[in-house]
Protein backbone atom coordinates (compact mmCIF):
# COMPACT_ATOMS: atom_id res chain seq x y z
CA UNK A 1 0.00 0.00 0.00
CA UNK A 2 1.25 3.17 -0.97
CA UNK A 3 2.97 5.30 1.95
CA UNK A 4 1.27 8.42 2.84
CA UNK A 5 3.80 11.19 3.35
CA UNK A 6 2.94 13.97 6.12
CA UNK A 7 5.31 17.35 6.87
CA UNK A 8 4.78 18.91 10.19
CA UNK A 9 6.28 22.28 9.83
CA UNK A 10 6.78 23.65 13.00
CA UNK A 11 6.77 20.87 15.43
CA UNK A 12 8.36 22.95 18.32
CA UNK A 13 5.31 24.68 18.69
CA UNK A 14 4.87 24.74 22.60
CA UNK A 15 0.66 24.21 22.37
CA UNK A 16 0.53 21.66 19.02
CA UNK A 17 3.90 19.51 19.23
CA UNK A 18 3.25 17.15 22.02
CA UNK A 19 -0.63 16.55 20.99
CA UNK A 20 0.53 16.11 17.16
CA UNK A 21 3.22 13.38 18.45
CA UNK A 22 0.67 11.98 20.45
CA UNK A 23 -1.79 11.45 17.86
CA UNK A 24 0.77 10.16 15.47
CA UNK A 25 2.42 7.42 17.84
CA UNK A 26 -0.97 6.25 18.70
CA UNK A 27 -1.87 6.00 14.66
CA UNK A 28 -2.23 2.46 13.12
CA UNK A 29 -4.51 3.25 9.96
CA UNK A 30 -4.01 0.81 7.14
CA UNK A 31 -1.22 3.20 5.25
CA UNK A 32 1.89 3.47 6.16
CA UNK A 33 3.41 6.79 7.22
CA UNK A 34 6.32 8.64 6.14
CA UNK A 35 6.78 11.77 8.27
CA UNK A 36 8.60 14.48 7.97
CA UNK A 37 9.36 17.09 10.96
CA UNK A 38 9.93 20.22 10.31
CA UNK A 39 10.83 23.51 12.47
CA UNK A 40 13.11 26.71 11.65
CA UNK A 41 14.68 26.10 15.05
CA UNK A 42 17.23 23.70 15.30
CA UNK A 43 17.06 23.72 19.27
CA UNK A 44 13.36 22.98 18.83
CA UNK A 45 13.73 20.36 16.06
CA UNK A 46 16.32 18.43 17.43
CA UNK A 47 13.76 18.25 21.43
CA UNK A 48 10.90 17.17 19.38
CA UNK A 49 12.36 14.69 17.03
CA UNK A 50 14.13 13.01 19.96
CA UNK A 51 10.70 13.03 21.51
CA UNK A 52 8.75 11.49 18.43
CA UNK A 53 11.41 8.50 18.36
CA UNK A 54 11.19 7.86 21.92
CA UNK A 55 7.34 7.80 21.80
CA UNK A 56 7.38 5.67 18.04
CA UNK A 57 9.19 3.23 20.51
CA UNK A 58 6.86 3.04 23.15
CA UNK A 59 4.15 2.81 20.94
CA UNK A 60 5.76 0.34 18.63
CA UNK A 61 5.04 2.56 15.69
CA UNK A 62 6.63 1.55 12.26
CA UNK A 63 6.05 5.02 10.67
CA UNK A 64 9.18 6.24 9.05
CA UNK A 65 10.25 9.18 10.91
CA UNK A 66 12.41 12.60 9.19
CA UNK A 67 13.82 15.42 10.79
CA UNK A 68 14.01 18.36 8.36
CA UNK A 69 16.16 21.56 8.36
CA UNK A 70 14.83 22.46 5.06
CA UNK A 71 11.15 22.62 4.10
CA UNK A 72 11.45 22.36 0.72
CA UNK A 73 12.83 18.56 1.17
CA UNK A 74 9.62 18.34 4.24
CA UNK A 75 7.54 19.15 1.58
CA UNK A 76 8.95 17.05 -1.23
CA UNK A 77 5.92 14.65 -2.09
CA UNK A 78 4.28 15.39 1.25
CA UNK A 79 0.57 14.63 0.65
CA UNK A 80 -0.57 16.08 3.70
CA UNK A 81 0.80 19.16 5.73
CA UNK A 82 0.72 19.77 9.75
CA UNK A 83 1.27 23.73 10.28
CA UNK A 84 1.61 24.68 13.51
CA UNK A 85 4.44 28.16 13.08
CA UNK A 86 5.30 29.34 16.83
CA UNK A 87 6.11 32.97 17.25
CA UNK A 88 9.71 31.45 18.11
CA UNK A 89 10.39 29.48 15.02
CA UNK A 90 8.49 32.59 13.15
CA UNK A 91 11.26 34.86 14.39
CA UNK A 92 14.03 31.88 13.59
CA UNK A 93 12.66 31.74 9.75
CA UNK A 94 12.69 35.07 9.37
CA UNK A 95 16.05 35.57 10.88
CA UNK A 96 16.98 32.82 7.75
CA UNK A 97 14.81 33.56 4.91
CA UNK A 98 13.17 36.80 5.59
CA UNK A 99 14.12 40.14 3.49
CA UNK A 100 17.98 41.89 5.31
CA UNK A 101 16.76 45.71 4.22
CA UNK A 102 12.97 45.31 5.65
CA UNK A 103 11.27 44.58 8.86
CA UNK A 104 8.79 42.17 9.32
CA UNK A 105 6.00 43.18 11.35
CA UNK A 106 4.36 39.93 11.79
CA UNK A 107 6.97 36.90 11.62
CA UNK A 108 4.31 34.20 11.58
CA UNK A 109 2.11 35.66 9.14
CA UNK A 110 5.02 35.80 6.76
CA UNK A 111 6.64 32.72 7.76
CA UNK A 112 3.34 30.85 6.90
CA UNK A 113 3.05 32.28 3.65
CA UNK A 114 6.35 31.39 2.26
CA UNK A 115 6.11 27.80 4.00
CA UNK A 116 2.62 27.31 1.99
CA UNK A 117 4.00 28.75 -1.47
CA UNK A 118 6.26 25.82 -0.92
CA UNK A 119 3.27 23.16 -0.68
CA UNK A 120 3.04 20.78 -3.33
CA UNK A 121 -0.67 20.96 -5.38
CA UNK A 122 -2.07 17.85 -4.32
CA UNK A 123 -1.38 17.96 -0.75
CA UNK A 124 -4.15 18.77 2.52
CA UNK A 125 -3.34 21.31 4.54
CA UNK A 126 -4.27 21.37 8.46
CA UNK A 127 -3.76 24.17 9.99
CA UNK A 128 -3.73 24.32 13.87
CA UNK A 129 -3.02 27.97 13.75
CA UNK A 130 -5.16 29.57 16.89
CA UNK A 131 -4.83 33.42 15.90
CA UNK A 132 -6.48 35.24 12.82
CA UNK A 133 -4.55 35.14 9.60
CA UNK A 134 -4.53 34.71 5.53
CA UNK A 135 -3.64 31.83 4.11
CA UNK A 136 -2.78 31.91 0.25
CA UNK A 137 -4.34 28.72 0.06
CA UNK A 138 -7.11 26.90 1.19
CA UNK A 139 -7.04 25.04 4.19
CA UNK A 140 -8.70 22.55 6.63
CA UNK A 141 -8.95 23.77 10.57
CA UNK A 142 -9.84 21.70 13.74
CA UNK A 143 -11.93 23.71 16.04
CA UNK A 144 -10.65 23.12 19.94
CA UNK A 145 -7.68 21.04 18.99
CA UNK A 146 -5.32 20.88 20.41
CA UNK A 147 -6.58 22.52 23.51
CA UNK A 148 -4.84 25.71 24.57
CA UNK A 149 -2.54 26.58 26.92
CA UNK A 150 -2.51 29.34 29.72
CA UNK A 151 0.42 31.44 28.46
CA UNK A 152 1.60 31.47 32.29
CA UNK A 153 2.09 27.27 31.52
CA UNK A 154 3.97 27.58 28.27
CA UNK A 155 7.37 27.83 29.62
CA UNK A 156 6.92 24.51 31.56
CA UNK A 157 6.19 22.54 28.11
CA UNK A 158 10.11 21.99 27.83
CA UNK A 159 10.58 21.11 30.79
CA UNK A 160 7.86 18.19 30.58
CA UNK A 161 9.28 17.28 27.11
CA UNK A 162 12.95 16.77 29.42
CA UNK A 163 11.03 15.11 32.10
CA UNK A 164 9.96 12.21 29.61
CA UNK A 165 13.47 12.33 27.81
CA UNK A 166 15.26 12.12 31.10
CA UNK A 167 12.04 8.87 31.53
CA UNK A 168 11.35 10.96 35.08
CA UNK A 169 7.74 10.48 33.44
CA UNK A 170 6.21 8.47 31.37
CA UNK A 171 4.66 9.13 28.08
CA UNK A 172 0.66 7.44 29.24
CA UNK A 173 -0.97 11.13 29.23
CA UNK A 174 0.46 11.89 25.56
CA UNK A 175 -0.77 8.46 24.18
CA UNK A 176 -4.03 8.97 26.04
CA UNK A 177 -4.66 12.15 24.71
CA UNK A 178 -3.26 11.06 21.13
CA UNK A 179 -6.11 7.98 21.06
CA UNK A 180 -9.06 10.58 20.42
CA UNK A 181 -6.91 13.14 18.63
CA UNK A 182 -9.00 14.38 15.35
CA UNK A 183 -5.84 14.73 13.83
CA UNK A 184 -6.07 11.05 13.08
CA UNK A 185 -9.30 11.45 11.39
CA UNK A 186 -8.36 13.96 9.29
CA UNK A 187 -5.81 11.76 7.80
CA UNK A 188 -7.89 9.29 6.78
CA UNK A 189 -10.71 11.56 5.23
CA UNK A 190 -9.26 15.31 5.24
CA UNK A 191 -13.80 16.25 5.26
CA UNK A 192 -13.60 15.22 8.63
CA UNK A 193 -12.38 19.32 8.95
CA UNK A 194 -13.67 22.23 7.96
CA UNK A 195 -12.32 23.63 4.76
CA UNK A 196 -11.26 26.94 4.83
CA UNK A 197 -10.78 28.70 1.37
CA UNK A 198 -9.43 31.70 2.99
CA UNK A 199 -8.74 32.94 6.62
CA UNK A 200 -8.63 36.88 6.46
CA UNK A 201 -7.68 39.44 9.03
CA UNK A 202 -10.42 40.70 11.31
Amino acid sequence: METMRIAVLGIGHPECGLPVIGALATYFGERPLELRLYDPDPELLDLYDRLARLAFKVTRSTHQLLANEDPTEALEDASRVVLQISSRSARAFVKQNGPKHRTIDDPVQFTIGELLAAVPLEARVLSLQCEPLEYPIGVFQVDGWPPRIEKALIPGVLHQIHRYLLDDEPLFDVFRDGEAAPLKGWLENPLAARFVSKVARP
